[in-house]
Formats: structure tokens, C-alpha cells, sequence
């Protein structure tokens, strides 16, 4: 919200918020105390139109917080966004460094709304870039994160473990 506040003379971007997750009641009442205009904010959406909505923006964020969970998950919003080819911004952590590398997802500070909305801004203006690094993303994706590549693992780990060559 801080982020789509420093941005707000840049009319062409609106920040699209989905969902109703724990944080919404005080992230509404963060953006009324701060006044701010360029969010829409949405209730959950089904897969299908959260499927559209991801197809139409031209960049998707990921997870900024300064908390034990963001540092340990890499959500479900970056796999469904890099799985649809959008570059995605997101806080640099050893999560999300686990999978992805510099170049498959623009890596910001951890909840710094300057550094994100920076981020936004080279994107907007560095086509190439914002191209690039959904290109990258997406075949990381399909290289270590479709159900058979990680079904694929799961089994290898489990004939490892188990000693069972029948699987």
C-alpha cells in the first residue's frame, strides 16, 4: 500500500489487491488513512477469473513482509504468476532464493515501499527486462516446478528413503 502510495502521479498504474486474506481489514484501513487512489481492491476471486486477472496485469507482486513466514514461503502467487509468464516482483529471502535466481523474479528489500516501487518503475520503463525476466521465470517453472517435475522428486526422495525399488 506504502509502495502504490509513492506511486500515485504515475496514472498509469493501479494497483489491483485480490482477496480477503488476514492482513485485509488493516491493509483497507492503512489505504484510507493514507488516502490512497490508485488500488482496487477486490474480494477472493474464483480460479478462473483470478486466472484473467493475473493475465492482465503486466506485472505481479509477490511477498514483502518482514515476518518468519515470509521468509521461509515462496506463495502460491509467484508459482501461478511465473506459471503464466508474468514477471514478478518479490522481497529477496532464502525462500525464494531457494528456487529462483536473479533475472527469473525482480528481487526487492524486504518491506521497503521505496524499493518496490523502484522495482515497478524499471519495469514499466525497461520493456526488455520485464520480458526477460517473465521468460526466465516461466522456464523455471516448467524446468523444476510442474506436478511431474516435482511428483518426479517426491519419488526419488522416496526410493532414497525407503530403499523400495518398485516405485
Amino acid at each position: 500500500v506504502r509502495a502504490a502510495k509513492l506511486l500515485e502521479n504515475e496514472k498509469d498504474i493501479i494497483f489491483e489487491l485480490i482477496g480477503n486474506g488476514q492482513e485485509k481489514k488493516n491493509i483497507l484501513k492503512l489505504a484510507k488513512d493514507i488516502d490512497i487512489k490508485n488500488i482496487d481492491f477486490k474480494d477472493s476471486v474464483s480460479v478462473n477469473n483470478l486466472a484473467d486477472n493475473i493475465s492482465d496485469a503486466d506485472i505481479c507482486l509477490g511477498i514483502f513482509g518482514n515476518t518468519e513466514k515470509t521468509k521461509r514461503v515462496i506463495p502460491n502467487k509467484v508459482y501461478e504468476c511465473v506459471a503464466m509468464k508474468k514477471p514478478v516482483i518479490t522481497a529477496d529471502t532464502l525462500a525464494e532464493r531457494e528456487l529462483f535466481e536473479d533475472g527469473e523474479l525482480f528481487f526487492t528489500k524486504t518491506a521497503e515501499s521505496k524499493s518496490i516501487a523502484d522495482a515497478i518503475i524499471k519495469l514499466k520503463k525497461d520493456r526488455k527486462l520485464l520480458n526477460d525476466i517473465a521468460e526466465k521465470g516461466y522456464n523455471k517453472f516448467i524446468k523444476k516446478v510442474t506436478p511431474d517435475k516435482i511428483g518426479f522428486e517426491l519419488l526419488n526422495i522416496i526410493r532414497k528413503t525407503t530403499n523400495n525399488s518398485f516405485l
